[in-house]
């Protein structure tokens, strides 16, 4: 296999033959991130593209590798699973592609690389390549046309687009490495630094380094040693709301969302005296990215249920509270929570049921769907009117069905549904969710069918809604006209007929 003239030069001048000899690097950062301060610890098996990597920022942590399987994630709350969402998938690929040089060494992952001339920016000029690895995406790869070092790389994810610029390289061992390394969604205040502080050269690895930390045997969020509770829910504007104490102090309520994160609002973390710090980028619904701060709780308490030493975000929903009308909003309970149990909704009786998941068995006539992770939403394969797609499973999506602008705009839903009213949707992602309404005959989720339901087509290019490799959202409007089950740790939902 060829190698591109560029990338022929390009070793030269980080070291040329020397790097022949490279296996397997270890490398530690010093990391700096929205005020908040950590390290970060990759381990990149050179020769195959397999990666771990390990990160501290201040009461976050985390891990996110490639075995021989599949991408996984591991989150503060040392919760893990495997990655299965096709853009998660493509950008373990090109995180492969890249860990183990296949730009010099292409027979170890094969490419499709375009040479897309010179392009003068900021007074320099670099060689600009487009990258796309087997199994992964468009890269755009900058390399400094003075000094022939890699100096930027460009990728679009599913909803935002990834800048990496590279500086400060310095010799290891006869090796050149940048010693900065500066990782970018678009605004400096969510810019994540990394500051070299080791490099280990060729150190001995094992297939076991790169697999993801055992999964926990037992739930352990089950108060009074039992293996299943119930208690009863509020509907409010199609949001399950549920009383929830932080800390052992006053109720609040609190949002049950299988499409979010576990997180409070300032108002209730200042009252409760939580420590707040950092600065976190998230996105939602809407076109506006989201400023998150993180905090850490000693106990979250619902039911008979009981979450400990949880970090949790913190993120004020003042729009979300008044538009549903839902007085004192403590928060939304999501994945964190869902991870962790069997949850059973019966939206007809506003019953929560929750099961230990090692001791639930479902002999119902339900139809059991089978679904993929999303990073923490579940995704389903399903059609609407016969146009197949994959949708992810929201109980914080208030209506019957959003479709995505992608997914809109390629099967020209506007066209064929002539939408006559337009809205606003209000989510914890920014107020401005431009939808067009229409109405379907036919939703069709494995073996569950939804017959005349409202649709809503989103028209904007940015948040969740411009994901292009989803389809769209199911909503509250279907969920309701079922008795909902989900099951996180067998991947899957059960619609049963109430």
């Amino acid at each position: 296999m060829t190698i591109h003239p560029y990338f022929q030069q390009m070793k030269l001048a980080m070291g040329g033959k020397a790097w022949d000899s490279i296996s397997s690097l270890l490398i530690k950062y010093r990391l700096k991130q929205g005020g908040l301060t950590g390290s970060v610890e990759q381990l990149r098996s050179v020769l195959s593209g397999r990666y771990v990597e390990r990160f501290r920022l201040g009461m976050l942590s985390g891990a996110e590798g490639l075995d021989s399987i599949s991408p996984w994630s591991s989150d503060s709350n040392a919760l893990h699973r495997r990655e299965q969402d096709k853009s998660i998938l493509m950008g373990a690929s090109n995180c492969a592609y890249l860990h183990c040089l296949a730009y010099w060494y292409p027979e170890r992952w094969s490419a499709n690389v375009v040479d897309k001339g010179i392009v003068h920016k900021n007074g320099c000029d670099y060689y600009l390549l487009h990258i796309t690895p087997d199994g992964g995406r468009l890269l755009e790869y900058w390399i400094d046309a003075n000094t022939m070092l890699l100096h930027m790389t460009v990728e679009k994810s599913a909803v935002q687009t990834v800048t990496r610029k590279y500086a400060d390289y310095q010799v290891i061992k006869g090796l050149l490495f940048a010693h900065n390394v500066c990782t970018s969604v678009g605004d400096t205040q969510y810019d994540r630094i990394c500051e070299l502080e080791y490099v280990v050269i060729n150190p001995e690895i094992y297939d076991s380094a790169f697999e993801p930390p055992l999964p926990k045997q037992h739930s352990q969020i089950f108060r009074d040693h039992t293996t299943s509770c119930q208690f009863k829910f509020q509907l409010i504007s199609n949001f399950i709301v549920v009383g929830v104490s932080i800390n052992s102090d006053t109720t609040l309520p609190f949002i049950l969302d299988t499409g979010g994160v576990n997180l409070i609002t300032p108002e209730a973390a200042t009252v409760l005296g939580l420590k707040q710090e950092g600065l976190v980028f998230g996105f939602g619904a809407g076109s506006d990215s989201i400023n998150m701060q993180v905090t850490e709780v000693k106990t979250i308490q619902l039911g008979g249920i009981e979450l400990k030493n949880q970090v949790v975000y913190v993120y004020p929903l003042p729009e979300l509270a008044d538009a549903h009308r839902i007085e004192t909003l403590g928060g939304i309970l999501g994945y964190g929570l869902f991870r962790q149990a069997v949850i059973t909704i019966d939206y007809q009786r506003n019953l929560l049921t929750f099961t230990r998941p090692d001791t639930f068995h479902y002999e119902g006539e339900g139809a059991v769907v089978p679904f993929l992770f999303n990073s923490n939403i579940p995704e389903v394969r399903g059609s609407i009117d016969g146009i197949e797609g994959v949708f992810g499973v929201d109980t914080g999506n208030t209506v019957a069905l959003v479709l995505n602008a992608p997914f809109v705009s390629e099967n020209s839903l506007m066209a064929k549904y002539h939408p006559d009213d337009h809205t606003t949707g209000v989510g914890a992602g920014g107020a401005n969710s431009e939808l067009a309404v229409a109405h379907a005959s036919l939703l069709q989720i494995g073996g569950a069918y939804v017959h005349d339901l409202a649709i809503a087509l989103a028209q904007h290019s940015h948040g969740a809604l411009s994901n292009p490799y989803l389809a769209g959202f199911i909503g509250t409007d279907v969920l309701k006209r079922f008795i909902v089950t989900f099951d996180y740790s067998r991947q899957q939902i059960i619609f049963q007929k109430p």
